[in-house]
């Protein structure tokens, strides 16, 4: 009977599914667009870095030193859409460790966008090598065929 009157009242709470989808919607456009302009902007700092680079950037701090003036600008980026996201799901009903952990997600989410797109550009450039190494390979063998 509990699990049952549980259920009734989580249906209760819960808003109608268009506000629902529109906060979803709006969540993922925010972290979408944050992710491309800290990539966009700082795409030569990425590439040249370890992808951990960007861990810290997102979090806003680091075990040990401080973050670089490039980690503190993506962090500067970062941290006010962080903040709009906790007010769009309205964490202020969760107690610090719910807090903690919604955080942690949308950071991780973040940071794997991010990844992503560093990993595919490095993919990318890579095949663009290879590519232009096998036709300068190519041609470089190639032997003229009859007179003209």
């Amino acid at each position: 009977m509990k699990t049952f009157q549980r259920s009734r009242y989580h249906e209760e709470n819960m808003p109608d599914s268009g506000e629902l989808m529109a906060r979803v919607e709006r969540m993922g456009t925010l972290i979408d667009q944050v992710a491309v302009d800290v990539f966009q902007a700082f795409v030569t700092e990425l590439l040249s870095r370890p992808i951990t680079y960007i861990i810290p950037a997102v979090w806003g701090t680091k075990k040990s030193g401080e973050l670089t003036s490039a980690q503190k600008q993506m962090n500067n980026m970062i941290a006010p859409v962080i903040e709009d996201i906790f007010k769009t799901i309205d964490t202020a009903s969760l107690d610090k460790s719910q807090q903690f952990a919604v955080g942690y997600l949308i950071r991780g989410l973040m940071i794997s966008k991010i990844t992503y797109m560093i990993e595919k550009m490095k993919n990318q450039l890579i095949g663009k090598i290879i590519s232009d190494y096998r036709r300068n390979e190519l041609l470089s063998d190639a032997e003229p065929i009859g007179t003209a």
